[in-house]
């Protein structure tokens, strides 16, 4: 279900997105509905979307909590998979932007309140990351892939 105004400026209000936005990581039109991330390919999307939340909290916590350069973060694009070409909602790359380091798939989860986040693949390594956003929180857990 679309978010409503009321809870896209709530989640505007936190310091994190207050953040982003002073440092122009990331910019939000005049009437709230749509999200520019400043990244490597300029994604602008619909922030009613549930996932947009996720994904907004995602991207701005590898660039203000983890240090990622928006130079080296794509959102919303496109990569191949085998013989399929799949959108995956956040890449990080390399400092030089030519090796994918971090897939990062992203899912509105509604259990009481939290939001999870699951990092399907480390492709640098043989890693699985699981990142989860419990309200506005972000914590990383790594695992080795089986």
């Amino acid at each position: 279900m679309a978010k409503t105004q009321d809870e896209i400026k709530e989640l505007l209000s936190t310091n994190l997105f207050k953040k982003g936005i002073a440092n122009n990581y990331i910019t939000i039109n005049n009437d709230n509905s749509y999200i520019t991330y400043h990244c490597k390919n300029n994604t602008k999307r619909k922030l009613s979307n549930p996932e947009e939340f996720v994904q907004a909290t995602a991207y701005l916590k590898l660039v203000i909590d983890y240090n990622y350069s928006p130079l080296n973060i794509s959102v919303n694009e496109n990569v191949q998979v085998g013989s399929s070409t799949k959108e995956a909602d956040i890449l990080v790359y390399n400092e030089t932007n030519s090796k994918i380091l971090i897939v990062v798939e992203c899912k509105e989860e509604q259990i009481k309140g939290n939001f999870r986040l699951q990092l399907i693949k480390h492709i640098a390594m043989p890693i699985l990351w699981q990142v989860s956003i419990s309200g506005l929180r972000l914590g990383l857990k790594m695992s080795t892939l089986r």
